[in-house]
This record gives structure tokens, C-alpha cells and sequence, in this order.
């Protein structure tokens, strides 16, 4: 399942979670206690977490909460964010300006939700790669895609993301 950025119903977030668990990771509550829905694909699964908090007063408080993040995959495709992109940039629901040498995209996330929900309907590899094509892309029009140097991402995963550049020749690496 695709994580969705909504906030956390006004029932507490322990009842929240515990909805989730129960009702089945494809629905969640919104602030105005609508349900929204997801959509479970097989390789994303639920975590249970305990984050903490800063208030506008400066406290700090433990809050849990729940995250929908990709299990170890062993299969042959890679992640491509650029299919649904692409989607969004053809329905021009997307704005396209470079910053210096950097390519901007900004697009609603209601937008990208809402097209994610239609598209992984029709195939959950919606945010994958073909079969066979780990290394594959899909490419966009606006900009030059150039990976990353190797690090490590927020759960300690090596990994090399993509960087949309005006002119790839003016590209400065950072050092490894």
C-alpha cells in the first residue's frame, strides 16, 4: 500500500491505528471523518511506530502511528515514480519551472492520490517498473534524469535516487 498524507482522525491516533488494523490497511479515516481509500499492493506492508511530537509550546511528546513501507522485495522491478508523474504532466495538473539548474515540479497531492487510487486499480505495479527492467524509467518531458551518487535513505537502504537537471554538464556531485 502507497502511504497517503492525511491527517490523523479526531478519534486519537491509537484508535486510528487500531481502525486501520482492523477495518484493513485500505481505509483511513480522515480529519473530517471521511474514509479515504487505499489500495493494498503486495509489497508494501504496515509499521508500527513511536515518534515523538514537538508542540508550538515547545514540548515534546511520544505519539504512535502507523507507516506503510516496502517490505524487502526480491523481485525484478525497480520503483519508477515517474509513470504517475508522467500521468499528472499529461493531464497538465502539474507545473514545470527550473530553479538555477534544478527542473521543479508541483502538482496536488489530491491529484496524485486521487490518480494513484484509479491507476493502481488497474495494475499494483502502478509505481514499479516493467518486469525485467529494474533500471528502467519513465521518462518525462521537461529536463535530463541523472541518478545520484549512492547513499543511505532514512531506514539505512542503500540507495541512488533521480535528479531532473536543466543541463546535465552543469551538474556539480557532491563528494562520495
Amino acid at each position: 500500500m502507497f502511504a497517503l498524507d492525511l491527517p490523523l482522525p479526531k478519534i486519537g491516533p491509537v484508535a486510528a491505528r487500531e481502525f486501520c488494523r482492523a477495518e484493513g490497511p485500505e481505509k483511513i479515516l480522515s480529519d473530517e471523518s471521511e474514509t479515504t481509500y487505499g489500495r493494498e499492493v503486495p509489497y508494501r506492508h504496515v509499521i508500527d511506530m513511536e515518534v515523538k511530537v514537538k508542540h508550538p509550546d515547545g514540548t515534546i511528546v511520544p505519539q504512535e502511528m502507523i507507516d506503510y513501507q516496502p517490505m524487502t522485495y526480491t523481485g525484478s522491478r525497480g520503483a519508477d515514480f515517474n509513470k504517475l508523474g508522467k500521468m499528472l504532466e499529461d493531464r497538465s495538473l502539474v507545473q514545470i519551472t527550473a530553479i538555477e539548474n534544478c527542473i521543479t515540479r508541483c502538482y496536488n497531492l489530491r491529484d496524485l492520490i486521487d490518480l494513484s487510487l484509479i491507476e493502481a486499480e488497474k495494475d499494483y505495479f502502478v509505481f514499479r517498473t516493467p518486469e525485467g527492467q529494474s533500471d528502467y524509467f519513465t521518462p518525462l518531458d521537461t529536463g535530463t534524469i541523472v541518478l545520484s551518487p549512492e547513499h543511505n535513505d532514512g531506514a539505512g537502504r542503500l540507495e541512488r535516487v533521480q535528479w531532473c537537471v536543466k543541463d546535465e554538464s552543469k551538474l556539480k556531485m557532491p563528494s562520495e
